[in-house]
């Protein structure tokens, strides 16, 4: 497979994750969590069960995977900037527990904190 192809397929799949987390949104559910959780970026109105339901799944699929593989996926979801695709790429590292071993808490509390940032 060549670097192209490798890059095509990686990135395919960060959009079937992206795709799940809208196609699972609950439109009541946004203006709610806006009162909550008040923050400026964007967000599909996914409810937080929904998105560790399927960051479980997908690590299923994925099962095997290296930390280091796995922290590309992190890095890319983090990258959209949206709210349901970082709560689903700190799921990913919660759930994986030798990539939650790889990472420092000071990276992980700076993200989290990220989360309500406006």
């Amino acid at each position: 497979m060549s670097l192209d192809e490798i890059e095509l397929a990686f990135m395919s799949e960060v959009m079937n994750v992206v795709k799940a987390l809208d196609a699972a949104k609950d439109p009541g559910y946004e203006a709610g969590m806006r009162r909550t959780v008040p923050s400026s970026q964007p967000a599909h109105g996914t409810r937080v069960p929904e998105v560790k339901k399927l960051a479980a799944q997908w690590l299923k699929e994925h099962k095997g995977i290296y930390p280091d593989d796995l922290f590309y996926y992190v890095e890319a979801l983090w990258g959209t900037g949206w709210r349901e695709e970082r709560l689903f790429a700190l799921e990913l590292i919660k759930r994986h527990k030798n990539a939650r071993e790889a990472l420092d808490f000071e990276t992980l509390r700076r993200r989290g904190g990220q989360l309500g940032a406006r």
